[in-house]
């Protein structure tokens, strides 16, 4: 579900973003701009959207899944290139990037399915339960994982109270 919040300042209810309990710390979410010009700037902004410890764990436990995935990705391509480049043999950069690959995805497998089950049973999602979509002006649009998703009207009833605070896109 997408929303739109509409300032500079924001206060957020003490509710957790992803399963709407009481939160206890939160979650960073960067949304950036791209320059209006050549020479302009990309503007960042970071809203410090709430969590409870549990949801911020697995979330956490995703982003290192996702980083174990994307690094195996890189010694795998990286591997096969150096292994081409300095001995001229592409089966043996074949052979390391693929022995990267069947090291490193099970490990990230493995750290996904720790951030599973660290859900509990009101968690929308393992991984970020808002994630920033666009920016113009003072307006800021997110996108926002919800168990309901019939209906905005019947959803905004369903949602805890941390979402009602928002417009509905």
């Amino acid at each position: 579900m997408k929303v739109e919040i509409n300032g500079q300042k924001f206060n957020f209810p003490a509710q957790c973003a992803c399963c709407g309990e009481e939160a206890t710390t939160s979650v960073p979410i960067v949304a950036t701009r791209p320059p209006k010009s050549e020479n302009g700037k990309t503007k960042t902004m970071t809203f410090d959207f709430p969590y409870c410890a549990q949801c911020k764990s697995h979330v956490g436990k995703v982003a290192m899944a996702e980083g174990v995935f994307g690094l195996s990705l890189f010694l795998a391509g990286f591997s096969y290139l150096f292994c081409w480049w300095k001995t001229g043999s592409q089966p043996l950069g074949i052979g390391i990037a693929v022995m990267c690959i069947t090291i490193l995805w099970p490990i990230a497998a493995l750290v996904y399915r720790a951030a599973k089950a660290g859900c509990s049973s009101s968690c929308t999602t393992p991984g970020k339960a808002v994630k920033f979509h666009k920016w113009y002006g003072f307006t800021y649009s997110f996108n926002i994982k919800s168990a309901a998703s019939s209906g905005k009207r019947a959803l905004m009833i369903r949602l805890p109270r941390f979402v009602q605070q928002f417009r509905l896109v």
